[in-house]
């Protein structure tokens, strides 16, 4: 595989419906508070993928999420699933997202609200 620029060989993270429900779900109700973090710790991302994220960018996994959200104020949780992607290629990881049951692709969602076609 390759590095895509980033200096990391690529890897895919694949987040699952119930992963794609919890960031929407959490990002909705309590974002910018540690029940949001704690549900991204414990419930989204795992563990394996929290070390390879510090191997990474040598950091903890937490501060690298609070770097990536750090002044974010999301009128529509899909803008964090773009924040995430965004984040985690700079350290070789593209993400992978499952439609959510509800609101489709959450990727395509962003970009059509960054575009103002929403």
């Amino acid at each position: 595989m390759g590095n895509g620029g980033s200096g990391y060989e690529t890897t895919v993270w694949e987040f699952d419906t119930e992963q794609v429900e919890q960031i929407w779900r959490d990002t909705r109700e309590v974002f910018g508070n540690k029940l949001w973090m704690e549900g991204m710790l414990y419930g989204v991302f795992y563990e394996k993928w929290q070390q390879e994220a510090e191997e990474r960018s040598g950091t903890e996994f937490s501060d690298v999420l609070v770097s990536m959200v750090e002044g974010l104020s999301p009128g529509d949780p899909s803008e964090v699933f773009a924040v995430f992607r965004r984040g985690f290629a700079r350290y070789g990881i593209t993400m992978a997202f499952a439609p959510h049951p509800h609101h489709g692709d959450v990727l395509e969602r962003a970009r059509r609200i960054e575009a103002g076609e929403s």
